[in-house]
């Protein structure tokens, strides 16, 4: 078996329906049973942990998505910082994609072909997430500010 957390942005109506669901069930001072992490001025993140039994086969492709979401992240952000260092600015979605072509045909990556490409293309629409955060923390657009995005460990 094995845990797993799903996070999604709320916003503070639901929040407070969610507390006063929890009153009328007895306890008046319960605060809602997920993780909930305030993110801007309004919203939360509320993040919810399921319970998953896969299959052998199952596990091994969960394993192998996640295996190559975190390379794909570290290869993508080693260009990025490269590319931010020189440039001043962040590669493009668009960019990173055109790029993973040829990354699925190099002989020694083989095995990323076996992943779908939209598991893919996803960890690079979570990288532009990242970097948009940060310039967003900069600029002030954002209430916190995020550093730059870290690599990944297993």
């Amino acid at each position: 078996m094995s845990l797993l957390t799903i996070a999604h942005p709320i916003n503070a109506a639901d929040f407070a329906h969610d507390r006063a669901k929890s009153a009328l069930a007895g306890d008046e001072n319960a605060a809602p049973k997920a993780k909930v992490k305030r993110r801007q001025e309004g919203t939360f993140c509320k993040g919810q942990r399921i319970r998953i039994s896969p299959t052998p086969k199952q596990e091994d492709l969960l394993r192998r998505w996640v295996g190559s979401g975190r390379y794909l992240w570290n290869w993508a952000l080693e260009k990025q910082n490269q590319h931010f260092d020189t440039h001043g600015k962040h590669l493009s979605t668009k960019t990173l994609s055109r790029e993973l072509t040829e990354l699925r045909q190099t002989p020694g990556l083989d095995w990323l072909g076996l992943v779908p490409r939209t598991a893919l293309t996803q960890t690079f629409r979570k990288l532009d997430k990242s970097w948009s955060g940060f310039f967003d923390g900069i600029t002030g657009k954002r209430l916190d500010s995020p550093g730059k995005p870290q690599f990944r460990a297993k």
